[in-house]
């Protein structure tokens, strides 16, 4: 999807270590994708309710590093001008809904500038619900992309309740949906969505 002449970075809040600096080099594209790699949690541990009701600290912890990280790109694209701006957001997703809920979700706080270590569904929904605003701000279409739709569907154990599983997949998928559609993009969620999503932003980006 990156033409000649094309700006773009690449940033990643796992061990990457991909820094998001722009450029219009496209060996560093290649560069930059031969570096992805990922450290996922099995599905017990992303399920696992004794913590706290909300599930795992680590897992709501790695959702407001991918959150911040996300917002943090799009005030450097807020600084591009004359340029159409796509960001691709390769994600598993969020296990929370993503709509407010409370006063504290739609609060004039950015809850990016708190300087607060907690990481409570409230606050997580109120960062997605900023995330998606200063994406608008910096008029920046966010297309969201599930990379579990490059594999099959991982194995349960069997010990694993199915139905929470199934809510958590369906709850993750929605929540790239939200952010996806607030900002005038799309969500690819299926390997039969992925051949024709790709052109589809090419396509959106470009006409």
């Amino acid at each position: 999807m990156i033409h000649d002449g094309d700006m773009f970075g690449m940033l990643s809040s796992g061990p990457s270590s991909l820094s998001g600096d722009f450029t219009n080099d496209r060996k560093l594209l290649d560069d930059g994708i031969g570096k992805v790699s990922g450290a996922a949690l099995k599905p017990p541990e992303i399920l696992d309710l004794s913590q706290s009701a909300d599930g795992p600290d680590e897992v709501r912890y790695r959702a407001k590093v991918a959150l911040a990280t996300a917002y943090y790109m799009m005030i450097r694209l807020e600084q591009v001008r004359e340029r159409r701006k796509a960001f691709i957001y390769i994600s598993n997703g969020y296990n929370f809904d993503p709509s407010p809920s409370d006063s504290r979700a739609t609060s004039s706080t950015n809850p990016f500038a708190t300087g607060s270590n907690k990481f409570s569904v409230p606050q997580l929904r109120a960062q997605l619900s900023e995330l998606t605003r200063q994406a608008k701000r910096a008029n920046v279409r966010i297309f969201a992309i599930d990379p579990r739709a490059l594999a099959d569907e991982p194995t349960i154990d069997p010990n694993l309740d199915r139905l929470v599983w199934q809510n958590y997949w369906t709850t993750t998928r929605n929540s790239l949906r939200v952010i996806s559609e607030q900002t005038g993009g799309f969500a690819i969620l299926d390997e039969s969505d992925l051949a024709e999503g790709l052109p589809r932003i090419n396509s959106a980006m470009r006409h």
